[in-house]
């Protein structure tokens, strides 16, 4: 079985002067999808503990200010959901979202990151605009999760990485 998570295979690169964000994910999943055996797993916005580089919650923790964009939603993925999902995965073929079941800002979320892990960082609304930036996206990249796929609403899965950071736990 061939598994391609998208956010994390996607390869960033230059042809004809302009960025091909998205279709090389694209690429790589219409090859994944010709195999006899199969599955695109897409997910949103990883999040989670990585013990030995957790970007994330160290942007946080070491900056007294962050941005965040109020007008991008999305349903952030809880790295450990992955895993928790991994017999319902083995078992399926073809594509299949495996996110939150909450869309939400940015902005909102990193509020949400900040308050739960008792952070003095302080998260600043930031309005995306589209043709500001290299790479464009969608203003709603929620998405919906089927097949059997359970999640963990995103207080809890933030209150769990609390509880093993031992951050207001």
């Amino acid at each position: 079985m061939h598994i391609l998570i998208p956010e994390v295979a996607n390869l960033f690169h230059l042809r004809g002067g302009r960025l091909r964000y998205g279709v090389t994910k694209l690429e790589a999943e219409k090859k994944i999808l010709k195999r006899k055996e199969n599955l695109v797993v897409r997910v949103s916005g990883l999040f989670g503990i990585n013990y030995a580089n957790n970007k994330f919650i160290n942007k946080l923790v070491n900056n007294a200010k962050v941005l965040a964009y109020t007008n991008l939603i999305s349903s952030p993925t809880y790295t450990d959901d992955v895993v928790r999902n991994m017999p319902v995965l083995t078992k399926s073929s073809g594509i299949i979202h495996l996110s939150s079941y909450e869309g939400i800002s940015r902005y909102d979320f990193l509020k949400m990151v900040v308050k739960i892990l008792g952070l003095p960082t302080l998260v600043l609304p930031y309005k995306y605009k589209i043709n500001a930036t290299i790479a464009k996206r969608p203003y709603d990249s929620t998405m919906i999760s089927l097949k059997g796929i359970k999640t963990t609403p995103l207080k809890a899965s933030l209150k769990e990485i609390a509880k093993r950071l031992k951050w207001n736990a």
